[in-house]
């Protein structure tokens, strides 16, 4: 059992409800935001919050996040509800 499919439930964004569906890198969708017709799939490295985005968006600590699957060019522009802020985290020892 690996992390190529499963299955998530949460806020989608383009649909504005909580609901389960397909997740994992072997997962091809469309970003989240609303409009945007970029291709990514549904691994960690394209969900908002996950370590592994943080890293490549050069902050390594993992954050809160929203859950939504979003492409590179919106990771740092998509209307985040609970985004992650580095310098709070600084400040507060996190």
């Amino acid at each position: 059992m690996g992390w190529g499919q499963y299955d998530v439930f949460g806020y989608n964004p383009r649909t504005q409800l909580y609901e389960g569906r397909p997740a994992g890198y072997y997962v091809s969708a469309l970003c989240d935001v609303p409009g945007c017709l970029t291709v990514i799939d549904r691994g960690l490295g394209y969900k908002c919050g996950s370590q592994f985005s943080l890293i490549r968006s050069g902050e390594p600590e993992k954050g809160h996040g929203c859950g939504a699957y979003i492409c590179i060019q919106h990771e740092s522009d998509h209307g985040c509800p609970n985004p992650f802020d580095y310098e709070v985290a600084v400040r507060d020892g996190g």
